[in-house]
């Protein structure tokens, strides 16, 4: 009996695989986290810039979404989609070309919405800082919204451009001859 080609089965195994890697996350985190689910279509649509600074935003009181709370949570849930994204991204090395390019697809709109997330509590400690000056906690809020962002960029482009590097380009006969 001979052994049966499984190449249609495993590749449809990674292509689920990656999907499953690379949508958990953020559907969890929508999931979980009510008050993200608008966040992105509010920074998108510039109603986050002009909005006023409030005092709330500080936290008065601990039922509040306050500055700190946004950061831990926007951290914490993108250090998981990093870590997904990494798994997937192992899963799709051998993947074909056009999942590759639907990982890349996935990677950098997710790579948005973390980035969306992160503007909320960045811009409410600009606008905090504006209103009520520096301090030494300010600049540290506000240095771990630049590192944020700096970080899910990096990640993001690493990601991409480590999956798109093992597309195999297609070359013309005139290329060939030089």
């Amino acid at each position: 009996m001979e052994p049966k080609d499984n190449t249609y089965l495993k590749g449809l195994l990674r292509i689920v695989g990656t999907t499953i890697l690379l949508v958990l996350p953020v559907a969890v985190m929508l999931w979980l986290w009510e008050d993200a689910r608008g966040v992105p279509l509010y920074v998108l649509s510039g109603k986050l810039f002009q909005s006023s600074w409030w005092h709330g935003h500080v936290g008065t009181a601990l039922d509040q979404p306050t500055i700190g709370k946004w950061y831990f949570w926007t951290t914490i849930f993108s250090g998981a989609w990093a870590l997904f994204v990494f798994c997937a991204s192992l899963i799709c090395k051998s993947c074909s070309c056009g999942v590759k390019k639907i990982f890349a697809t996935f990677v950098g709109i997710e790579a948005v919405i973390y980035l969306c997330l992160l503007s909320l509590p960045f811009t409410w400690t600009i606008q905090y800082i504006h209103a009520m000056g520096w301090t030494q906690r300010r600049l540290i809020a506000l240095a771990w919204g630049i590192t944020g962002y700096i970080v899910i960029v990096i990640l993001s482009y690493i990601f991409i451009k480590k999956i798109l590097k093992k597309i195999k380009r297609i070359t013309t006969p005139t290329s060939q001859a030089k």
